[in-house]
This record gives C-alpha cells, sequence and structure tokens, in this order.
C-alpha cells in the first residue's frame, strides 16, 4: 500500500511540473544538477529545453536566468523549435541578459579555431535529410583538444563530446538553419 501511495505521489508531482513547464516555470534541478560545472537539460522539460542550458553555459547564468530571458514555454510537439528555439528568439534572450549576439558566425572560423572556447553556440543537425530539419540540438563550443578535434558540450552530462573537422562540418550544415552564434559583453 505503501508503494502505490508512493507512485501516486511521483505521477502527480510529475503532472504538476508539466503544467507548471507549460506556463512558463523552469523544472527544477535533480540533486546531482544543484551546483553543477556546465548546465545540463532539466528532466521535466523533456529533453526539449537545449536553448536553456545553451545560453547559461554561453553567458555564465543560471539556468533560470535563462529560462526567464528565453520566455521558455515546453510547447508540445513540434510547436516549439519553430516558436521558441530558432536562431532570432535565442539572440533576443541573450540581448536580454545584457550580452551581444553575433549569429553570423561562419563555419570556417570555428574549424580555425578562431572562437573563444565557452562563448559560442552551435545549432547542430541530425544526420539525413528529415534529420537535418527536425533533429536539431542547440550546443556550446568549448574548444579545441590537442590532437586538433573540436569538444562540445551536449547539455546532457558533464562530459564533452569529441567531433573531428567532416562531423562538425556535417553537423553544423546538414539542415536549416545553419547557426554559430558567439556571445561577448
Amino acid at each position: 500500500m505503501k508503494t502505490l501511495f508512493n507512485l501516486i505521489g511521483r505521477v502527480f508531482a510529475a503532472i504538476i511540473n508539466r503544467i507548471r513547464t507549460l506556463f512558463g516555470y523552469p523544472p527544477p534541478p535533480e540533486e546531482h544538477q544543484i551546483g553543477e560545472r556546465l548546465i545540463t537539460m532539466r528532466k521535466g522539460a523533456g529533453g526539449r529545453d537545449c536553448a536553456v542550458p545553451a545560453i547559461a553555459n554561453a553567458c555564465g547564468v543560471t539556468y533560470e536566468q535563462a529560462w526567464a530571458a528565453l520566455s521558455h514555454k515546453d510547447l508540445p510537439g513540434p510547436l516549439e523549435s519553430p516558436l521558441l528555439s530558432n536562431p532570432v528568439w535565442l539572440c533576443r534572450a541573450i540581448e536580454n541578459l545584457g550580452f551581444k549576439a553575433d549569429p553570423n558566425v561562419k563555419l570556417t572560423t570555428l574549424l580555425n579555431g578562431e572562437l573563444p572556447p565557452g562563448k559560442i553556440i552551435v545549432l547542430w543537425h541530425a544526420p539525413g535529410a528529415v534529420g537535418g530539419l527536425l533533429g536539431q540540438h542547440w550546443i556550446n563550443y568549448m574548444g579545441m583538444n590537442s590532437t586538433c578535434e573540436w569538444l562540445f558540450h551536449w547539455q546532457t552530462s558533464q562530459s564533452l563530446r569529441i567531433k573531428s573537422k567532416q562531423q562538425v562540418i556535417e553537423g553544423v550544415t546538414n539542415g536549416s538553419p545553419n547557426c554559430i552564434i558567439q556571445v561577448s559583453k
């Protein structure tokens, strides 16, 4: 009986958190996310809040500050990407936080290692024609390693993903829009 009440309590909490995100309240952090070095996506946002930690990491602000600046709402289905997760919306949020956003960064400057690590937000496209349009994810460029591979924070954990030059080219150009945003003070 105690297990049943625990299950009902967890289901009720999940429903309340979902309703709160629809009204614009950020989901609470999980225990391991409190005080994290690199901000990650929140479970309560359904894995569709990648723009929030990308902005938070590039601007050096909290998840909640980035959520508020982005006016993020966890919209159902495919509505969120064109409405709230596009380059114009991200630049507006970055500027609301008091930073400058340059959405006209060229891929060649990223490939040449000329951009400041941690201050770059990249729109990454999944492979394939459909993936390039529907499978998009905002990530942070975190520099290059000693073997000239690119390091990215994917907002899912504290570890960085390593990508080759060809993978970077494909990830940035496989879909539309192709967007690299530089954040500065």
